[in-house]
């Protein structure tokens, strides 16, 4: 949003009779984020400042001043508060102040906190360090902590009343999917299917062959800014007051996440991907540490832990917390949360971080419980052929286990994005790779067989049946 120049005037003028902010006691050992300001120690002097270098009709645009009953100029009242600070929105693309954020939300009033943020400069370069993270707080101080601890951070001010367009410019911004009615369904699918008379269908041919007809340009065509700057953002409500240490929900909190299930319920927005952070006693504990001790970075790591751990569901919120996710006993275990992403993050979609954890707890365990036991076992043979044998059956099996994995990820990301432009489609060297680890597999099976040593190691007798093809299915040759 390109912000006009005389309101960017006003507000680098108000933050001139502004002190820079200090993050009070007891965390006055954190450095303040640059962009924060307490409120004007003098009112009086600040409006005769302001009003000698810009109109009247300026400043009331800022919010910055309120007429009186008798026509007198004053301070607008939120800017009166002494222990109140201003948060400076700044334009990424030319660093101008856009607007200021109070605890009563932006001072123009223009837009709420949640939007006016998404084009702050150090916001978004916060947020892309975090893979889109944006924190909403409830209190202009709870942001003013969270940004020195490095974390993009907003107010949640107005988000308890979203009307429909204001829903709709969330789901836009926050890549949340709004589900049409029934009846749209209906409609979507009528105007999508084929006709019943027996005419050719019709087909729509572009005046180039093979000419895509939206073409997209390649990239030397398109602004490196704008593909670097690119941000998937992400919600998360901060269910706790860090600049008090104190881990008792906000009341406004409970409020929003009812108000969010009538828009999940009435409008069809939905809320899987919006979070809440709501820490433990142990990590308020941990944090109380590190403030004991004034060691900030820790304390800043320890932020960044809780946040990591103690983040769940914005509709979870004053609902009995679910059991933490443990590291799985077996294989079988960490399969199936590696295939079913959701049921190992507490905030329904698992993070870079627990994908990749999870991959390898399975990997370790699959090691473990089943390659290890079977090349200990194969050592245990005294007849050095079947032995051979039974070592390459063991790195087969390996091979199979991990193509198998693969090929259920591919599968269970198919079933959950439905949708035709995402969906990826199964390529039939995946099924054949498989196939024929499964042939290889047998083989050796077969041969063990025929070493006739009897061991303590079970396998089970293959034989391959003949296969009949089944209408519609794919000729794997």
């Amino acid at each position: 949003m390109t912000t006009d120049d005389s309101l960017s005037r006003v507000y680098e003028s108000l933050i001139q009779n502004c002190e820079p902010d200090a993050i009070e006691d007891p965390l006055s050992f954190l450095a303040a984020a640059p962009g924060a300001f307490r409120n004007p120690r003098d009112p009086a002097t600040t409006i005769a400042n302001l009003t000698a270098e810009h109109s009247v009709e300026a400043l009331h645009q800022a919010g910055v001043v309120d007429r009186g009953s008798d026509g007198t100029l004053s301070l607008a009242q939120v800017l009166t508060d002494p222990i109140g600070i201003l948060i400076a929105i700044r334009e990424s693309a030319t660093g101008r102040i856009s607007d200021l954020m109070t605890d009563r939300g932006s001072l123009s009033g223009r837009e709420l906190p949640i939007f006016a943020i998404l084009d702050d400069g150090p916001t978004r370069a916060a947020a892309r360090a975090r893979g889109g993270e944006l924190l909403i707080a409830f209190s202009t101080r709870d942001v003013a902590v969270l940004r020195a601890c490095g974390l993009a951070a907003t107010l949640a001010t107005g988000l308890e009343n979203l009307n429909p367009s204001q829903c709709k410019k969330l789901a836009e911004n926050f890549g949340l999917a709004l589900r049409l009615s029934h009846r749209h369904q209906d409609e979507e699918l009528e105007a999508h299917s084929p006709t019943t008379d027996q005419s050719p269908p019709i087909v729509s041919v572009h005046p180039f062959p093979g000419v895509d007809a939206h073409p997209i340009p390649p990239v030397s065509e398109l602004e490196v800014d704008q593909l670097d700057d690119e941000i998937e953002w992400r919600m998360i409500f901060v269910g706790w007051s860090p600049a008090a240490l104190a881990i008792e929900p906000p009341t406004p909190l409970k409020a929003i996440a009812r108000h969010f299930e009538r828009l999940d319920e009435y409008l069809g927005l939905e809320t899987f991907d919006i979070s809440a952070w709501e820490p433990s006693e142990k990590e308020r504990d941990r944090l109380s540490y590190f403030l004991e001790h004034r060691d900030a970075e820790h304390f800043r790591e320890g932020v960044r832990d809780s946040l990591y751990e103690s983040t769940g569901m914005l509709m979870d919120v004053g609902k009995p917390r679910p059991q933490p996710i443990t590291a799985p006993l077996d294989v079988a275990t960490t399969l199936a949360r590696l295939c079913h992403p959701a049921a190992n993050s507490a905030a329904g979609r698992p993070t870079a971080e627990e994908q990749q954890r999870t991959w390898n707890d399975w990997l370790r365990l699959l090691d473990e419980q089943v390659i290890r036991p079977l090349k200990d076992d194969a050592l245990l043979i005294p007849d050095p052929r079947e032995r051979v044998l039974r070592l390459a059956l063991a790195d087969v099996s390996h091979a199979f286990h991990l193509r198998a994995a693969q090929l259920n990820q591919r599968l269970s990301r198919s079933t959950v994005d439905r949708s035709a432009e995402n969906s990826e489609p199964m390529a039939l060297k995946s099924f054949d790779k498989l196939l024929a680890t499964v042939d290889r597999v047998v083989d050796l099976s077969r041969e063990i067989d025929r070493c006739g040593q009897a061991t303590q190691v079970r396998t089970i007798p293959a034989s391959v049946l003949p296969l009949k093809r089944l209408r519609g299915s794919p000729d794997c040759g």
